[in-house]
């Protein structure tokens, strides 16, 4: 994680995302999470860990979202994809085959 982390992130900020998932988890009965938003590893990503790329959320919606989704991901897997030898062909990888927008090419 140390590669993702800015100079310029604002350590206060980020220690108040964990602070603040800490005390969901207490009030709630729910365990909570800070999430990356884009996430710090993935086939076609990585994120920052700084106070901009943090969300606290439930922790089971963190484990589902994995780090196969970040938001506007169909226009990035879009624009990721390669042109094959045929035009007609795009080469996506394994992982995003059955997504919506690998799908809707």
């Amino acid at each position: 994680m140390m590669q993702a982390y800015p100079a310029w992130a604002n350590d206060e900020l980020i220690a108040e995302a964990y602070e603040l998932a800490r005390l969901r988890t207490i009030m709630t009965g729910i365990p909570w999470q800070v999430d990356h938003i884009v996430p710090l590893n993935s086939d076609l990503v990585c994120g920052l860990h700084c106070e901009a790329n943090l969300q606290v959320i439930p922790k089971a919606a963190n484990l589902a979202k994995s780090n196969d989704w970040w938001p506007d991901m169909p226009d990035a897997l879009a624009t990721s994809l390669r042109f094959s030898e045929a035009p007609s062909l795009y080469l996506v990888s394994p992982r995003f085959a059955n997504t919506v927008a690998a799908r809707n090419i």
